[in-house]
């Protein structure tokens, strides 16, 4: 399901669904003001049951992956997913680019040192970054299929037949953790994506302050 709404100079985008197996309900909003360089995110959950329930959320945004795709990201201990589970350290031991994964790997910061993160590429000559509160949406992960072996998944799931990395932000830390939302219980983050024609400094980027609707106002919707 799904509704506009212009308000002001803000347009915003809104999707969800009750979902089937608990009855929860969630609601996404995407909104962009006339005059801004970012898109505004935010994610609603509630439990409209009696009984409590498990929940999970990642935003996932995919972008070209070229072998000079660069990795924009904190420094700290990260969890590598790989052909085994390790924690490097990102600053001396995560790969800069796309060339540098000759395998597919999943990357999970466990203590970043800034919450926005990124990947741009100087061939397309175009990237995105994202960025948000660390008190409320801590969660910052990469996949990248690489260059090796790997890289026909990508491409079999791409309707341009080209791989792509996947940059993703949530609530949580870890894809192994979900958390559990209680009877009546209602949540909600904010998260913001920055398309830009050059490479940013991700540890210069400050926290987007728009006037947003108000959580009240936010449509919830039905079973599917």
């Amino acid at each position: 399901h799904c509704q506009a709404r212009h308000v002001g100079d803000r347009l915003y985008v809104w999707c969800g669904e009750r979902e089937l197996r608990f009855g929860m309900q969630w609601t996404v909003e995407y909104s962009l003001g006339e005059h801004d360089p970012f898109l505004t995110q935010r994610t609603f959950y509630r439990n409209p049951t009696a009984r409590a329930h498990p929940w999970m959320s990642w935003s996932n945004a995919a972008v070209p992956a070229r072998a000079d795709t660069e990795f924009h990201f904190p420094n700290g201990p990260v969890l590598r997913h790989g052909a085994t589970l390790e924690t490097i350290d990102w600053a001396s031991d995560g790969p800069r680019r796309v060339g540098d994964l000759k395998r597919m790997a999943g990357f999970f910061w466990l203590e970043p040192d800034v919450c926005a993160f990124g990947a741009f590429t100087p061939s397309l000559g175009h990237g995105l970054y994202h960025i948000a509160d660390p008190a409320v949406t801590p969660g910052i992960k990469l996949w990248s299929y690489g260059v090796g072996p790997h890289e026909i998944w990508g491409r079999a799931a791409s309707p341009s037949g080209e791989s792509y990395v996947e940059i993703q932000g949530g609530p949580l830390r870890d894809q192994s953790i979900k958390e559990v939302l209680h009877p009546g219980q209602e949540r909600f983050h904010v998260e913001f994506w920055l398309p830009s024609s050059r490479p940013l400094d991700i540890h210069a980027l400050k926290l987007p302050q728009p006037g947003l609707l108000s959580p009240s106002e936010i449509p919830w919707f039905d079973w599917p």
